[in-house]
């Protein structure tokens, strides 16, 4: 912390971390804040301190749907006290298509790794410019900014109709009557509130069919997410729709206890458990397997031993984990700026995961694929169980054939 004192008036000047905001109060000036790596946990800290009569100014380059954009759309709304500006690289009187030009050819030559988005994310012309996905992503950035502009168009819709669309809430026991009846055993229903776990973009229809993907961790608040993810079997598209995603950083009875409150919720649905050599989801599918019958199972062989064994779950080691990132990679589809050429199997609805991503890059050093220090994979990794999950559900089986696997390659 470096300060600066004059007269009756201090500045402080402060890194980009949560615990250096905390218990400040005065006027604030958040620089480059979409480049802060806990955007909203500072944003949470700093929140008491203009109900007391704080100012702030935030100005960033925006980078995708992160806790920026909320407030600066919250802003345009009128909802949160700020006033939103948007500066293009236009509004500097002293530079034109040229220089424009030039700049790019300059970033470009500095920043060979960077896509086009990059650059038009730190220049841009328009709010959608300012807002691009950007990134060394593993994912193709052309499809992942088309499916953002996908995903804001269908939350305008939803808002102007009213739909529930993202809601939050929890999954509860359904102690409701029928007819003057309790409700059969093993009846849940989804209560809206707003510090839920779930975010709900469809209720289960009848007749349909349903995935739920479960990555586990191991409950560590410092650790990974666990995550439930719902998808609908879309046979019409050969591919699987996401409906609701449970997110949490919680013990392995609790994420178990969700998996089987959704699977019954959307209509008994197929559940892909993963099971890997940490052992958490080895405990969540024994938990499960007691109360619940309709479950992933695969079949593991080995290349020097014959012999085959059925096991619950998907097992994810180093090969099986490049198999399931190369299935997002074909299933969200292909777009080239102007058209599908290949059409989408994976329909993506949840923001966060969108989010995910776009963070899930390529080590320029190994070349390995994965999400970088201080990030979550938990999100794209359940992506790769629903669409697993997808895969044997429209080829009419409940087993998968693993890949030879050997106790060493764990």
């Amino acid at each position: 912390v470096t300060q600066l004192s004059y007269g009756m008036s201090r500045l402080e000047i402060l890194t980009s971390t949560p615990k250096s905001v905390q218990g400040k109060s005065g006027k604030f000036i958040l620089d480059e804040f979409a480049a802060h790596t806990d955007q909203s946990r500072i944003w949470q800290l700093l929140l008491p301190a203009f109900d007391g009569g704080g100012q702030a100014i935030i100005i960033a380059n925006g980078e995708g749907e992160n806790t920026f954009y909320h407030i600066f759309q919250a802003a345009k709304r009128g909802d949160n006290g700020f006033t939103a500006h948007f500066f293009s690289w236009r509004d500097d009187p002293s530079r034109d298509d040229e220089w424009y030009a030039s700049m790019r050819r300059k970033f470009k030559t500095e920043h060979p790794e960077a896509d086009d988005y990059a650059f038009k994310a730190q220049f841009p012309d328009t709010e959608e410019e300012a807002f691009f996905l950007h990134g060394n992503s593993r994912f193709d950035m052309t499809t992942l900014n088309h499916l953002l502009r996908l995903l804001r168009e269908e939350r305008s819709r939803k808002a102007a109709d009213d739909v529930l669309w993202g809601y939050k809430g929890f999954m509860v026991i359904d102690d409701r009557t029928k007819d003057g009846e309790a409700m059969p055993p093993n009846s849940f229903r989804f209560d809206r509130h707003p510090t839920g776990r779930v975010r709900m973009y469809e209720l289960p229809e009848e007749g349909a069919e349903y995935i739920v993907a479960v990555d586990a961790a191991g409950g560590s608040q410092a650790g990974d997410y666990c995550v439930a993810m719902v998808g609908k079997l879309r046979r019409d598209i050969q591919g699987v729709e996401q409906v609701a995603v449970y997110q949490a950083k919680v013990e392995t009875l609790q994420l178990a206890e969700v998996a089987l409150r959704l699977g019954y919720f959307y209509n008994e649905a197929l559940m892909v458990i993963e099971t890997g050599a940490s052992g958490h989801g080895t405990a969540v599918a024994n938990i499960v397997k007691e109360d619940y019958h309709n479950l992933y199972r695969q079949v593991r062989t080995s290349r020097y031993i014959d012999d085959e064994k059925e096991e619950l779950g998907f097992s994810t080691n180093r090969k099986s984990k490049g198999y399931l990132i190369d299935n997002i990679g074909n299933w969200i589809g292909k777009f080239d700026g102007d058209d599908w050429l290949i059409e989408p199997r994976f329909i993506l609805l949840d923001q966060q995961t969108l989010d995910e991503m776009n963070r899930y890059q390529i080590d320029p050093k190994t070349g390995e694929a994965g999400a970088p220090k201080g990030s979550n994979d938990d999100l794209v990794m359940a992506s790769g169980f629903l669409i697993e999950g997808a895969i044997y559900s429209l080829a009419g089986v409940q087993k998968s054939r693993s890949l030879h696997v050997d106790p060493w390659e764990w």
